[in-house]
């Protein structure tokens, strides 16, 4: 028979072989989440972003934070670090700035059937005696106008 003492020991020793020391370090890698992927407009409102100590121009700012850019000036970088204008006279460098193309088909004064983008960059436009607001220069040289000014009449 087995006594009541050998039968605690072997419990206890099942008991105890069932256990695990863990350590404060873990072998797991660290899982970052990844962030969500940003939709960005296609306006071109250029910006100089700054990551780990690399300048770009971006096309916009919400471009350059997606990304992950710090944005450091408005405007194209600028050929010294830090500087972000392209000239000293205050005012952003325009050399690099793609001008949208103006369709060959579009007369000022004569509507014309162009298509245009649905984005609000209001203008003011003029045809002859008569100003108008249009959402934006597309829109205005469409109904035969001639945009003017940024903003609305």
């Amino acid at each position: 028979m087995v006594s009541f003492k050998k039968l605690g020991l072997i419990s206890a020793l099942v008991m105890l072989s069932g256990c695990v020391v863990e350590s404060g370090t873990t072998t797991y890698p660290s899982v970052r989440p990844q962030p969500l992927p940003t939709a960005c407009p296609y306006n071109y409102a250029p910006v100089c972003g700054q990551r780990n100590g690399v300048q770009k121009t971006m096309p916009n700012a919400c471009t350059a934070n997606a990304q992950g850019y710090r944005i450091v000036a408005r405007g194209e970088c600028g050929s010294r670090p830090g500087h972000g204008w392209g000239n000293n006279d205050g005012r952003p460098n325009q050399s690099h700035r793609p001008r949208p193309p103006r369709p060959p088909h579009v007369n000022p004064g004569r509507p014309s059937n162009i298509a245009c983008t649905r984005e609000f960059n209001p203008v003011c436009a003029i045809s002859g005696r008569d100003k108008r607001s249009f959402p934006n220069s597309c829109e205005a040289r469409r109904a035969g106008y001639r945009p003017v000014s940024a903003g609305q009449c």
